[in-house]
């Protein structure tokens, strides 16, 4: 998924004239949710609460 926000930036630095706010806050919000599970190690566990 990184890897494609990579592609998708790089891609919208070489179009300038392309507008780069259609996934900005997706690209912010997969780069938060990656942060936090990095440094919680949890990357492997399941999301949903037991309930």
């Amino acid at each position: 998924m990184l890897a494609e926000i990579d592609y998708y930036e790089d891609y919208c630095r070489d179009h300038k004239s392309y507008s780069n706010n259609r996934a900005k806050l997706a690209i912010e919000n997969i780069r938060e949710n990656y942060k936090q599970r990095l440094q919680k190690h949890d990357f492997l566990q399941d999301g949903r609460k037991e309930g």
